[in-house]
């Protein structure tokens, strides 16, 4: 009896044990690759492919050996250009294809479906670090911040990546030809850290065009080359390769005829007309100073349409500046001719100026038709001399012969002024017009 109940009470302890050990042995961990036993119920081929690609797949590292350079076809596709005078800087937005064999992302189709294309994010496998070293902004070739283009790998290894970039660079810009101006900027890209041994860059005839659609824009391509150069610098004794892009273009200037050609010419047309108005005459100031008001308001407006403060101004701006000093010009001319003219002078015009005014080819060249109109304005004001006398009931006739006397004296000194002073202003109109004709042939 007593044997029975020892041996209830080691079965009993024996089975608490095994259930003890049961409960506390640890649960084995599966690794991430053994996990999944069996495929997920919306799994599509394509997920497939891409978990069995990329599981092990280092984005960081160069897809082909040490021993080994990645081959990497270049191609620049201008879609739109902008020259920035202020900041010196031309703007590109193109389409930067590059395409390289990734031995990687290699397959056989008929074990995914006969699948042979697969897209992936720019995130998700390794990118060639090309960029521009030129660069005036952010040398990457990358998309915008809220976009992600996607690559496209085939199965033999094949990768396309397509992003639209932003490429800005700085440039000597030459205005001097403004708004006719011509440019050529460099795009200098590259590997930035790998050397050719790694990276090789490839280039054809058709590495670099622009869009059709970009003959709409204010700027017209004229040429687009490039040059494969391969560079030793001292910090490294590797060759790098890069490519450089040259794009050369030109402003269209028709649409700034109406806008700046036209004002100037304008004020030139009015300025010589003003040569027809006597110059005793106010409104012949006035025209000036509306001319010269002008004249100052588009200089002021092209200071914020081109930069003018550089060592080489645009001549359109000289010219303005140009004219606008030979309006000020031409008004203090008129204004001391009609001091010359207008007030009282009893002695006579020196004798060197009267010979030349008096000779019947400068009598013909300045056609004094106003000089009488002069005359008879200068005696109907307060501008005659007051040198004849108050004659009282007691002159007589030789008092009054004496009056006579002084004032055909100043009448003719005043004829000799006047003739002076049409031969002064026919000169400046003869000069004026040659320096006009000049600026002509310089801005058209």
């Amino acid at each position: 009896m007593v044997m029975d109940v020892l041996t209830c009470e080691a079965a009993a302890m024996a089975t608490a044990t095994t259930k003890t050990t049961t409960t506390d042995a640890p649960t084995p961990i599966l690794h991430p690759a053994t996990r999944r036993t069996k495929p997920l119920w919306n799994e599509t081929e394509t997920d497939r492919l891409k978990h069995d690609l990329l599981l092990n797949y280092d984005k960081f590292a160069r897809p082909h050996a040490h021993d080994q350079h990645t081959e990497v076809d270049l191609l620049l596709v201008i879609k739109h250009l902008d020259v920035d005078e202020f900041q010196s800087t031309m703007t590109i937005d193109a389409w930067t294809k590059m395409s390289w064999t990734d031995p990687k992302l290699t397959w056989k189709p008929d074990q995914y479906g006969n699948l042979t294309t697969l897209y992936v994010a720019d995130h998700e496998i390794w990118q060639p670090d090309i960029m521009l070293y030129n660069s005036a902004s952010h040398p990457a070739m990358s998309s915008a911040p809220h976009e992600t283009p996607y690559l496209i790998a085939t199965n033999d290894g094949k990768v396309i990546w397509v992003p639209p970039t932003r490429l800005e660079v700085y440039c000597n810009l030459n205005l001097r030809h403004w708004p006719y101006d011509i440019h050529t900027c460099e795009f200098k890209m590259g590997s930035w850290v790998y050397d050719k041994a790694s990276i090789d860059i490839l280039t054809n005839n058709g590495s670099f065009s622009h869009d059709p659609h970009v003959e709409g824009e204010p700027w017209a391509v004229l040429d687009t080359t490039f040059e494969r150069k391969e560079t030793m610098y001292t910090c490294c004794p590797e060759s790098y390769v890069d490519v450089s892009f040259s794009v050369t273009v030109q402003r269209r200037g028709s649409a700034y005829h109406t806008v700046l050609t036209a004002p100037l010419f304008a004020s030139i047309a009015l300025l010589m007309f003003s040569f027809f108005v006597p110059y005793h005459r106010v409104e012949k100031t006035l025209l000036h100073g509306v001319n010269i008001i002008m004249l100052t308001i588009t200089l002021m407006c092209l200071t914020h349409i081109v930069p003018v403060l550089t060592n080489n101004p645009p001549i359109i701006v000289e010219m303005y500046g140009v004219v606008l000093f030979m309006a000020v010009g031409c008004a203090g001319i008129a204004i001391g001719l009609q001091n010359m003219t207008g007030v009282a002078r009893p002695w006579p015009l020196p004798a060197i100026f009267k010979r030349v005014v008096t000779h019947p080819n400068v009598r013909l060249f300045i056609a004094g038709a106003f000089v009488d109109e002069i005359l008879e304005t200068s005696r109907s004001t307060s501008n005659c001399p007051d040198t004849v006398p108050i004659l009282n009931q007691g002159s007589n006739v030789e008092s009054m012969n004496m009056v006579n006397n002084m004032e055909m004296v100043y009448i003719r000194n005043r004829r000799d002024w006047c003739y002076f002073a049409l031969f002064c202003e026919r000169a400046i109109f003869c000069l004026w017009s040659c320096i006009f004709i000049v600026i002509t042939c310089i801005v058209g």
